[in-house]
C-alpha cells in the first residue's frame, strides 16, 4: 500500500489507511538516514488494552 504526504495547514501529513487500526492516541516519529519513517506508541494509553 502506498501513502502520499499532503500539506494542510503549513503540516506535513500521511494519512492512516483503513487497513490499518492505530492501538495507540499518540505516536512519536523518527526518521532514519535513508529516509524511513517510524512512529512508536507514546503512551500506554492503548486502544488493544481497552478493549480487553
Amino acid at each position: 500500500m502506498s501513502v502520499k504526504v499532503k500539506a494542510i495547514n503549513g503540516e506535513q501529513v500521511i494519512t492512516i489507511p483503513s487497513t490499518i487500526h492505530p492501538m495507540a492516541t499518540e505516536y512519536d516519529m523518527y526518521q532514519g538516514y535513508d529516509g524511513t519513517i517510524v512512529c512508536l506508541p507514546k503512551n500506554n494509553d492503548n486502544k488493544k488494552s481497552e478493549a480487553e
